[in-house]
């Protein structure tokens, strides 16, 4: 499924982004060592970068970018 950046951009809670992060955060720590889905290097650095900007902008309401956010949602929703 593709998703509309600015859409997400103007939809999207940080609760949301923390749900979507956390979700593959774990599915990467514990999901593919049991056969789950497999993520690429590249998602995985994206994923880690996520965090670092999320984490690193905690009184901001919206951390990234619309595509980030299309980004991560749909590595989310494959995970």
């Amino acid at each position: 499924m593709s998703y509309d950046p600015e859409e997400l951009y103007q939809e999207t809670d940080r609760a949301s982004i923390e749900k979507w992060l956390e979700a593959v955060e774990e599915n990467i720590a514990v999901g593919e060592a049991r056969g789950g889905t497999r993520f690429s290097d590249r998602e995985k650095e994206f994923i880690e970068s996520v965090r670092e900007q999320v984490d690193g902008r905690a009184s901001a309401s919206r951390p990234l970018s619309g595509k980030q956010l299309a980004w991560l949602r749909t590595i989310y929703d494959r995970s």
